[in-house]
C-alpha cells in the first residue's frame, strides 16, 4: 500500500468517526477522542489497505469500538499495537 492510500484511508476513518459521534449519536464533545491521538494510533496499528478498508466498511458500533480499541491498545512508548488486540471488523464472524 502506498503512503498516499494510507493517508486517504486514515482521513476517511477519522471523518467517519466524528460524523458518527457528533451527528448520529449526539455525544458531547468532551467525550470524543482527540483527532491527533486517533491518527497516531491508526498509524501505529500498521494495518494494511485491506484491513483499513474493512474497518471503514464495518457497521457503526463495530467501527467505533475497533477504532477506540486501537487507540487504547497502542503502546505510546513503543508505538506498537498490542498483538493480542483483535479487531471485530477483521473477524470472519463480523
Amino acid at each position: 500500500m502506498s503512503d498516499r492510500d494510507c493517508i486517504i484511508l486514515h482521513g476517511k476513518i477519522l471523518d467517519r468517526y466524528f460524523h458518527i459521534v457528533k451527528d448520529k449519536w449526539n455525544i458531547e464533545s468532551k467525550f470524543w477522542r482527540k483527532r491527533f491521538n486517533l491518527l497516531m494510533s491508526l498509524d501505529c496499528s500498521r494495518l494494511d489497505k485491506n484491513q483499513l478498508q474493512k474497518l471503514l466498511d464495518a457497521d457503526d458500533n463495530i467501527f467505533v469500538q475497533d477504532l477506540c480499541g486501537i487507540d487504547n491498545n497502542v503502546d505510546r512508548s513503543t508505538k506498537i499495537l498490542d498483538e493480542n488486540y483483535v479487531l471485530k471488523s477483521l473477524s470472519k464472524f463480523a
